[in-house]
């Protein structure tokens, strides 16, 4: 039974950035996904139509999904479960998906379902630009440097790109990607018209809200179905340092002006008024704290796992660090507090989320789950330890390292030393890489990397057996992590 991602989002999601980069999600794309100014824009003034939604990067996407053979895009994701479904499964989901939104008595077997979507929600940024520098995202390191964080969607381009959007009837439109929505100077003028035009589609905005707003911004503010406020902690001194820029008591006035506004209009304005937390190393304890603050204003709290980028502050300095990197005895702490924060929105009935499995890793971990993945193929290395190491062990367990580029790199984690003996590996032979891990603040000699793949090296079985040593002649090499890349 082949497995995959339990993910529709690339046939019922779109965003397009500024610069025109399409995606169906906010993973970092591994091959060309469309440039929806260079694909569909420029050609319409042209009198040309082309079918971006299903271009040959889209659907490579959705075949992975479909058939177990995941792009690696999807192995990394960071956003959807880590639990996977069989195929079969996830290929009925889609059908049961698009069916509707196909002429009746379409057979849903003879559908080709890699060039078929139905966008429930699209979302696009008319600027790159932003007004913070977020640690942990790369405009730290990159805005001032890299001309694509100062770009803007061209102006002769905006009203074709929202009729189209329209045209694919989505639910909702989300009005950000990268950067901040409410700094493009045209923002309040564009999508009042846009709502007045659809105003059966629904309005949604990612903001910090960390900005001055006029009264007319407001009004439009109020027009918002759902608005989700980037803040990690409601301390002063912690938040200035996360999210520079920023000034967490603007913040807080603002939210305090939405709310006074909803009740001014009896409650006409955003339905859903939602709190996105980056739950790191340095905010995790923080988060109690932050919900009840929200809750305070009737609004709703998301929980969303670090995500270590290597061009950002917050990577090169190792100022954060994901929860999955604390002690066991915390991790225990952070669940039992997510588990506070669940319970206290369901009595108050206040919007509660945990995004890409934070909750389910955490609690994992609470339960001395050290692997971070299941053996999803027929890789006969990973099954073995699996089998005889179905929890692991801080020392060895399954683990997932990401190099510079965001390559993933999937296998068997072991501290410098250590040793194991592995049984029953189906197989005469087996092909490994070794990729290390250097700690915080030291690299390799060679391209100076925190996390460097070494060449590939054959190793025999001998009836079923294993017997391997992580090597490392580095210091500052803390982890080796064992890769099993060939078998016959």
């Amino acid at each position: 039974m082949k497995l995959t991602k339990n993910c529709l989002l690339p046939w019922t999601f779109m965003q397009v950035h500024a610069g025109g980069m399409m995606q169906p999600c906010a993973v970092g794309p591994d091959t060309d996904l469309g440039d929806f100014i260079l694909d569909y824009c420029q050609p319409l003034k042209r009198g040309e139509r082309r079918d971006v939604l299903n271009n040959p990067g889209l659907r490579a996407v959705r075949e992975g999904l479909l058939t177990g053979n995941l792009r690696p895009m999807c192995r990394r994701c960071f956003f959807m479960s880590d639990k996977l479904i069989p195929t079969e499964e996830l290929r009925n989901k889609v059908k049961d998906f698009l069916r509707p939104r196909l002429p009746a008595g379409t057979d849903m077997d003879t559908v080709d379902l890699t060039r078929t979507c139905g966008l429930e929600e699209f979302a696009i940024s008319f600027t790159n630009r932003c007004n913070l520098r977020c640690v942990y995202c790369v405009q730290s390191k990159l805005a001032g440097s890299n001309p694509y964080f100062k770009m803007d969607f061209p102006d002769e381009y905006i009203d074709d790109a929202l009729e189209f959007i329209a045209a694919q009837k989505p639910k909702m439109l989300r009005t950000c990607v990268e950067g901040e929505a409410t700094v493009h100077k045209r923002w309040r003028e564009i999508f009042t018209r846009f709502h007045d035009k659809h105003p059966e589609i629904a309005l949604r905005m990612t903001t910090n809200f960390s900005r001055k707003f006029s009264s007319e911004d407001f009004e439009l503010l109020a027009k918002y179905t759902a608005l989700d406020i980037s803040i990690d902690t409601i301390d002063p001194d912690l938040y200035g340092k996360i999210r520079c820029n920023g000034n967490i008591e603007l913040v807080k006035s603002n939210l305090e002006k939405l709310r006074d506004l909803i009740d001014q209009r009896s409650g006409e304005g955003p339905s859903e008024v939602t709190l996105h937390s980056v739950v790191s190393s340095l905010t995790w304890r923080e988060q109690e704290k932050l919900a009840d603050f929200a809750f305070s204003l009737g609004f709703g709290i998301a929980l969303g796992n670090y995500e270590e980028r290597a061009n950002t502050v917050a990577f090169q300095s190792g100022m954060l660090r994901p929860l999955s990197t604390l002690s066991v005895d915390e991790q225990i702490e952070a669940r039992d507090m997510i588990a506070r924060i669940q319970r206290k929105a369901q009595q108050l009935t206040c919007i509660f989320s945990c995004q890409g499995g934070l909750f389910q890793h955490v609690n994992e971990t609470a339960e001395r789950q050290y692997n971070r993945f299941a053996p999803y193929d027929a890789n006969p290395l990973y099954a073995s330890f699996h089998a005889q190491h179905p929890k692991g062990s801080p020392g060895a367990h399954l683990d997932i390292f990401y190099d510079y580029d965001n390559i993933a790199y999937a296998g068997i984690s072991l501290q410098p030393g250590q040793e194991i003996d592995l049984s029953g590996i189906a197989a005469k032979g087996i092909v490994l890489r070794e990729v290390q891990r250097f700690k915080a603040g030291s690299h390799s000699t060679k391209y100076e990397q925190t996390v460097l793949p070494q060449y590939r090296r054959a190793f025999p079985v001998q009836d079923g057996k294993l017997h391997y040593k992580a090597d490392a002649t580095n210091e500052n090499i803390v982890r080796i992590l064992l890769c099993c890349e060939e078998w016959w």
